[in-house]
């Protein structure tokens, strides 16, 4: 299993077992043979390690010298990765049986244990306070909500000799987010170890949400060039839902009473205005993603140089995959994302495993973010889609043409997710 040997929480490296196994010997600590799997360090993208100094290690800080003697963290254990969240609330009845609710996930708990290296005890005890600020998570970031982990799921295996555009081990790269430290760190174990020092210790974190996530697909990017004028097909005025075919229709169900209109939000302005649209059709076929996991799209536009107004992209399922062109039909869309305004100048994320919309503001990526109103259908509430099927999907694109900046952008991706390691 590779699961201990590499853990990074709001990009900061907690663990890298092979990091370790090469400084131990360059601070001439000791020797170890940790079992790293021969990929591993391909896997990460990372040029041969060295020392701590030279590779300007997670730890090292030029204003302390004993952090150029830390040698790092050696993973040992994570317990609570192959472990499912899932359960369902029961009620029994008076009479037989129960009363079964919907399945629902709890937040996940990890329990990680390490062993910390080091040449002295004063660069142990670094270590240990750095160890213990890292778990703070990513406070540059202002985040509330907890930070992304990253771990591999398996060893990664990569083809001999490395391609051009090296993808080896993307695939056994999984991410938890909403996480953040539960309890620790705990120094359970601390000796002299040949020339060096050593500690065990352990730190608890919990995930707010329980899904792992595959690395997303890129689906699709489309700018000005991409989009093309098209006639106007926003929401229809009446869309037909499909009749009970058990209703009798000499007999039919009195009607249910009449409720009030909800009143129409003042934000949504609708589909654009006649001759004034934009549209682009893109298709994610059906091998694209892992078939037997659920999806969610993920999604970055850039406005440009022009306020951009009355956003509109739909998922269609399309399982007999027909030509996306000419199927699509929005009384038919399985899922829809409207978003009625957008500033010049700024980056839009709709991130589906965080079910989350943020706006990157001018004056700096992370530095100014705020948060945007995004609608259904026709303006009613915003339903974050999940795709639960192996199915080739029709992507929608439309927005109203004489706001898209000649440096607009929209990209999509899709991100499959799971429940266990």
């Amino acid at each position: 299993m590779a699961l201990e040997h590499w853990l990074t929480l709001g990009g900061t490296e907690l663990v890298n077992t092979a990091r370790v196994e090469r400084y131990v010997d360059a601070l001439c600590i000791t020797s170890l043979s940790c079992g790293v799997c021969e990929d591993f360090v391909r896997g990460l993208r990372d040029e041969p390690y060295t020392d701590p100094g030279t590779d300007r290690a997670p730890w090292f800080d030029p204003a302390v010298p004993e952090s150029a003697l830390f040698a790092g963290l050696m993973g040992i254990s994570v317990e609570g990765l192959e472990r499912g969240t899932g359960g369902r609330n029961r009620v029994e009845l008076v009479g037989d049986g129960a009363a079964v609710g919907g399945l629902r996930r709890r937040s996940r708990e990890l329990l990680v244990k390490a062993r910390m290296y080091a040449k002295t005890e004063a660069a142990l005890s670094y270590g240990n306070a750095w160890l213990e600020s890292a778990l703070g998570g990513a406070v540059c970031q202002g985040s509330c909500t907890g930070d992304e982990l990253c771990f591999f799921a398996y060893c990664p295996v990569c083809p001999q000799p490395p391609m051009p555009g090296d993808t080896c081990g993307d695939d056994a790269v999984r991410t938890l987010f909403d996480v953040g430290l539960l309890d620790g760190p705990d120094m359970t174990r601390k000796g002299r170890l040949g020339d060096g020092w050593l500690a065990d210790v352990q730190f608890s974190l919990v995930a707010g949400r329980p899904h792992m996530w595959r690395l997303p697909r890129y689906i699709t990017g489309t700018g000005h060039p991409g989009l093309q004028p098209a006639p106007p097909i926003g929401p229809p005025v009446d869309c037909v839902e499909d009749q009970d075919c058990a209703v009798d229709p000499d007999c039919p169900q009195p009607p249910p009473p009449i409720r009030p209109p909800a009143p129409p939000n003042p934000c949504f302005p609708g589909p654009p205005p006649a001759n004034d649209t934009y549209r682009r059709i893109a298709t994610v076929p059906a091998n694209v993603l892992p078939e037997q996991l659920s999806k969610v799209p993920l999604l970055e536009l850039r406005t440009g140089d022009l306020n951009l107004r009355r956003v509109t992209v739909r998922f269609y399922a399309n399982p007999a995959q027909y030509a996306c062109t000419e199927y699509v039909d929005p009384c038919s869309a399985c899922a829809e994302i409207n978003i009625p305004y957008l500033p010049r100048g700024v980056v839009l994320r709709l991130d589906g495993r965080t079910e989350r919309v943020t706006v990157d503001c001018p004056g700096g990526p992370g530095l100014v973010v705020a948060e945007v109103e995004v609608y259904g259908p026709e303006g009613d509430f915003f339903e974050w889609p999940v795709f639960e099927c192996d199915t080739s999907l029709c992507v929608e694109i439309v927005a109203q043409q004489s706001t898209v900046a000649p440096n607009m952008r929209l990209d999509l991706w899709m991100v499959a997710r799971q429940g266990v390691a």
